[in-house]
């Protein structure tokens, strides 16, 4: 048995103190008294009971309500439902999640900073996007080219484009001879 911590969520001293003690009491039920079950029984308040009796400060409850901040959002496309969930990490496949409340679909409302403001989205670079077209054309037509060799092509036909961007064509046929 292990304390797992989450730092997304423990984002101050008080909630990791909160939990800590709220976890040791199940360690010590678990070890001490070889007791799992139920979760937050007799056994965990003993414990409980025994910290708040000598630090009568600290509030050991059985659930938390911090108030978590999750980057990405979600809104329930349902028709007057709106129910709305967070996740730390993006959905990859939106078809895949559903809501529990009305079924339906969830559509992405954006990536938030912790003070609830919108993250602005970085433009792509014109090097990036660049780097991203041709690297792909030079990954197909030479596949051995990998690697410090290929972002060397790309610079060198990078200034090139630069030159004289409306006339430039990549130039593939002179890769094989480089």
């Amino acid at each position: 048995m292990a304390i797992e911590l989450s730092v997304k969520v423990l984002d101050s001293l008080e909630r990791l103190i909160k939990t800590l003690l709220h976890e040791m009491c199940h360690l010590a039920a678990a070890y001490i008294d070889n007791v799992n079950s139920p979760p937050h029984g007799k056994t965990f308040y003993k414990y409980a009971n025994a910290i708040i009796a000598k630090y009568p400060f600290v509030e050991i409850t059985t659930y938390h309500d911090y108030d978590i901040h999750y980057k990405y959002q979600y809104i329930c496309t349902g028709a007057g439902c709106g129910k709305e969930f967070g996740r730390h990490s993006k959905v990859k496949n939106m078809e895949e999640i559903r809501c529990r409340h009305c079924h339906s679909s969830f559509e992405f409302k954006g990536s938030f900073n912790p003070d609830g403001t919108p993250i602005k989205q970085r433009q792509t670079s014109q090097y990036t996007r660049f780097q991203q077209e041709y690297s792909r054309e030079i990954g197909v037509n030479f596949p051995k080219i990998k690697g410090a060799q290929l972002l060397a092509i790309v610079a060198q036909e990078y200034r090139v484009y630069l030159q004289a961007p409306e006339e430039y064509y990549p130039g593939i046929s002179q890769i094989g001879t480089a």
